[in-house]
């Protein structure tokens, strides 16, 4: 093919092609007509059903749901909404069932932003898989944590914009930030938008020491207006979720309490957000962090019983136990014995943590510092009650990070940020300049470190 511009159609097209085959193949079983068991929509079904009997009856929903707690506002349940604007997400995964869709746009947005960040198609495709298929997403999505699901897929997208702004792409990077934005915000998960805001600030300052260093004040005053533009645009266009979520959360444990009971005791209390014990309840070991490179390191998920023919049963036969009955204890024991009750782990992919530590030391770019720092960053967060005095400090003073709970959703930072250093470094050492002894050094270094 001559023509360059039909090649990089052609090529973006295969991109998606293989995307698409791959998310279908993954979820073969939706094609034949089965279900997800996703427990957590299941127990909305059930909150939200006097909902759907009162609109069939009725003819709309109820403002008031009785069935949670001691009733709360039914726009927090179930509500129906009307839009001028088509439904674009059902549009940009080309109306493919759930979960294909899921997949698919995870791998929609992360192949964009490769292309943002100039990496070639062949290596944008392969990040783009890595990263829709690291196994905390289908963990999140047989839970039944779809809007979880939709805010990481679209953490890319919205990168991709921000770069674009950076890097002196101007309407590009209006756009797809301003998009993406209003999207990512409209899922309604704003634990994972509350997340990707980290990332973003850290790209960001990485970004303006350079410029300071170049004195591109014109630049930063450009940038800083689109960004600024974009996320009002996008915070406006989700402003009757997001006041009305504001508006009830002050009512609720996440507004804070007044009052605290100390055994038999009821004392006065003014706090302005979640308890630490409450918020901290599921918190990641330390040593699981290792479960990003080695998925079974503590067991995979804690409903995987152990059972015939496992060690249990045979050490419980060494100790005169008939061997039926050590099965039947064996069955009952889980084999994950980490610090959550999990249903499996958010295991990265060798290649993909090597790739992307190798990319923290060669990669040349002001983006590198801030992924890495990223990364420590939400490793540590993941870490909640068994990481103390740094987590504690950072519930206490970061603004309205006491709305949020489960530490461990914070592994979606690291997913995303060591990531983009893989394809960044699998781009330089392929098709970057000739690589020195050092950056060789550098990778030895890192290989043999990680490995030990």
């Amino acid at each position: 093919m001559k023509n360059p511009l039909l090649k990089k159609i052609f090529l973006h097209f295969i991109a998606v092609v293989i995307f698409l085959v791959v998310s279908a193949l993954f979820c073969k079983p939706v094609l034949d007509g089965n279900v997800l068991n996703q427990h957590d929509n299941v127990g909305w079904k059930g909150m939200a059903q006097n909902s759907f009997e009162y609109k069939v009856k009725n003819g709309n929903y109820p403002l008031w749901n009785p069935n949670l707690f001691s009733g709360m506002p039914n726009y927090q349940v179930a509500m129906q909404g009307k839009s001028v604007m088509p439904d674009m997400l059902k549009i940009f995964t080309l109306g493919t069932p759930k979960p294909i869709n899921f997949f698919f746009l995870a791998c929609i947005c992360f192949y964009i932003l490769c292309l943002v960040l100039r990496v070639r198609p062949v290596i944008g495709m392969l990040a783009a898989i890595a990263y829709a298929f690291s196994t905390y997403n289908p963990v999140i999505i047989a839970a039944g944590h779809d809007t979880q699901m939709q805010a990481t897929a679209l953490m890319p997208l919205i990168l991709a914009g921000l770069i674009s702004i950076y890097e002196k792409k101007y309407w590009l990077g209006f756009a797809l930030t301003t998009y993406a934005t209003y999207q990512q915000i409209g899922v309604n998960h704003l634990q994972v938008t509350y997340y990707f805001f980290i990332i973003a600030a850290l790209i960001t300052i990485a970004y303006l020491v350079k410029w300071i260093k170049e004195k591109d004040w014109k630049h930063i005053g450009i940038a800083g207006g689109i960004t600024i533009a974009s996320a009002l645009i996008g915070l406006a266009g989700n402003a009757l979720i997001l006041k009305t979520t504001s508006e009830y959360a002050k009512y609720t444990m996440r507004g804070g309490k007044d009052i605290t009971i100390e055994g038999d005791s009821v004392k006065t209390a003014n706090t302005k957000g979640l308890d630490t014990a409450y918020a901290f309840e599921y918190s990641l070991g330390q040593a699981e962090s290792v479960t990003f490179i080695m998925p079974n390191a503590f067991g995979g998920f804690s409903k995987n019983m152990t059972g015939e023919g496992s060690n249990v049963v045979k050490k419980l036969v060494n100790k005169g136990i008939p061997e039926s009955s050590a099965e039947q204890v064996a069955q009952s024991m889980p084999e994950y014995w980490g610090k959550l009750y999990t249903s499996g782990p958010a295991y990265l992919g060798v290649i993909i943590c090597l790739l992307g530590l190798i990319g923290f030391a060669i990669v040349k770019s002001p983006m590198k510092w801030a992924l890495l720092a990223a990364t420590i960053l939400g490793i540590a967060m993941s870490w909640g009650k068994y990481f103390p005095g740094f987590n504690t400090f950072l519930f206490e003073h970061l603004p309205l990070y006491n709305k949020f709970r489960s530490p461990p959703f914070a592994q979606v930072i690291p997913q995303l940020t060591v990531g983009i250093s893989a394809a960044l470094a699998l781009q330089q050492i392929l098709f970057g300049p000739k690589l020195q002894l050092a950056d060789f050094k550098k990778m030895l270094y890192t290989a043999a470190g990680l490995f030990a």
